[in-house]
Protein backbone atom coordinates (compact mmCIF):
# COMPACT_ATOMS: atom_id res chain seq x y z
CA UNK A 1 0.00 0.00 0.00
CA UNK A 2 0.99 3.51 -0.84
CA UNK A 3 -0.16 6.79 0.68
CA UNK A 4 -0.75 9.85 -1.82
CA UNK A 5 -0.15 13.49 -1.45
CA UNK A 6 -3.00 13.76 0.16
CA UNK A 7 -2.99 11.09 2.78
CA UNK A 8 -5.30 8.75 0.82
CA UNK A 9 -4.37 4.99 0.76
CA UNK A 10 -4.10 3.04 -2.57
CA UNK A 11 -2.93 -0.78 -2.48
CA UNK A 12 -2.82 -3.86 -4.17
CA UNK A 13 -3.71 -7.41 -3.47
CA UNK A 14 -5.24 -10.76 -4.17
CA UNK A 15 -8.86 -10.49 -2.99
CA UNK A 16 -10.23 -13.67 -3.23
CA UNK A 17 -13.00 -15.65 -1.49
CA UNK A 18 -11.65 -18.21 0.75
CA UNK A 19 -13.24 -21.87 0.09
CA UNK A 20 -12.57 -23.30 3.62
CA UNK A 21 -9.88 -22.41 5.34
CA UNK A 22 -7.89 -21.67 2.59
CA UNK A 23 -8.10 -18.63 -0.21
CA UNK A 24 -9.02 -19.89 -3.93
CA UNK A 25 -6.24 -19.72 -6.42
CA UNK A 26 -4.72 -16.20 -6.69
CA UNK A 27 -6.36 -15.36 -10.19
CA UNK A 28 -7.83 -12.36 -9.36
CA UNK A 29 -5.90 -9.02 -8.34
CA UNK A 30 -7.19 -5.84 -6.95
CA UNK A 31 -6.70 -2.60 -6.59
CA UNK A 32 -8.65 -0.15 -3.86
CA UNK A 33 -8.69 3.12 -2.61
CA UNK A 34 -9.35 4.22 0.69
CA UNK A 35 -9.47 8.12 1.66
CA UNK A 36 -10.12 7.93 5.17
CA UNK A 37 -6.90 5.83 7.02
CA UNK A 38 -8.15 2.50 5.51
CA UNK A 39 -11.75 2.77 7.38
CA UNK A 40 -13.20 2.35 3.97
CA UNK A 41 -12.42 1.19 0.38
CA UNK A 42 -15.12 2.96 -1.89
CA UNK A 43 -13.21 1.72 -4.58
CA UNK A 44 -12.16 -1.76 -5.03
CA UNK A 45 -11.13 -2.54 -9.09
CA UNK A 46 -9.91 -5.79 -10.84
CA UNK A 47 -6.41 -4.90 -12.05
CA UNK A 48 -6.23 -8.42 -13.70
CA UNK A 49 -8.42 -11.50 -13.52
CA UNK A 50 -7.99 -14.61 -15.26
CA UNK A 51 -10.90 -17.72 -14.26
CA UNK A 52 -10.27 -19.38 -17.19
CA UNK A 53 -6.93 -20.72 -16.76
CA UNK A 54 -6.50 -22.43 -12.86
CA UNK A 55 -2.04 -21.59 -14.13
CA UNK A 56 -2.57 -18.30 -14.30
CA UNK A 57 -2.18 -17.22 -10.44
CA UNK A 58 -1.20 -13.50 -9.86
CA UNK A 59 1.12 -13.07 -6.81
CA UNK A 60 3.50 -10.82 -4.69
CA UNK A 61 1.85 -7.65 -5.74
CA UNK A 62 3.90 -4.28 -4.68
CA UNK A 63 3.25 -0.93 -5.40
CA UNK A 64 5.12 2.29 -5.21
CA UNK A 65 4.00 6.30 -6.19
CA UNK A 66 6.77 7.18 -8.96
CA UNK A 67 8.31 11.19 -8.91
CA UNK A 68 6.10 10.94 -12.30
CA UNK A 69 2.63 10.78 -10.07
CA UNK A 70 1.69 7.23 -11.12
CA UNK A 71 1.23 4.28 -9.20
CA UNK A 72 3.94 1.32 -10.08
CA UNK A 73 2.72 -1.95 -9.28
CA UNK A 74 5.02 -5.76 -10.13
CA UNK A 75 3.88 -9.20 -9.26
CA UNK A 76 4.34 -12.60 -10.14
CA UNK A 77 2.81 -14.19 -12.75
CA UNK A 78 2.91 -18.08 -12.07
CA UNK A 79 5.90 -17.29 -10.14
CA UNK A 80 8.04 -17.87 -13.17
CA UNK A 81 7.50 -14.11 -14.58
CA UNK A 82 7.17 -10.41 -13.48
CA UNK A 83 4.35 -8.10 -14.86
CA UNK A 84 4.69 -4.42 -14.82
CA UNK A 85 1.81 -1.73 -15.25
CA UNK A 86 1.31 1.60 -14.56
CA UNK A 87 -1.72 3.67 -13.52
CA UNK A 88 -3.42 7.41 -11.98
CA UNK A 89 -5.84 8.02 -9.78
CA UNK A 90 -7.94 9.61 -12.63
CA UNK A 91 -7.79 5.64 -13.59
CA UNK A 92 -9.00 4.70 -10.23
CA UNK A 93 -11.97 6.63 -10.23
CA UNK A 94 -13.15 6.11 -13.76
CA UNK A 95 -15.85 2.97 -13.84
CA UNK A 96 -14.28 0.52 -16.46
CA UNK A 97 -10.60 1.81 -16.73
CA UNK A 98 -7.80 -0.38 -17.83
CA UNK A 99 -4.27 -0.48 -16.85
CA UNK A 100 -1.54 -0.15 -18.99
Amino acid sequence: MVRTDKGELVLVWNNNKKVGSMAQNRRCLNVGYSPDEGRTRPIIKVFERNDENPEERFSYPAIIRGSDGLFHVTYSLRRDRIRYATFDLEWLWQENGTNS
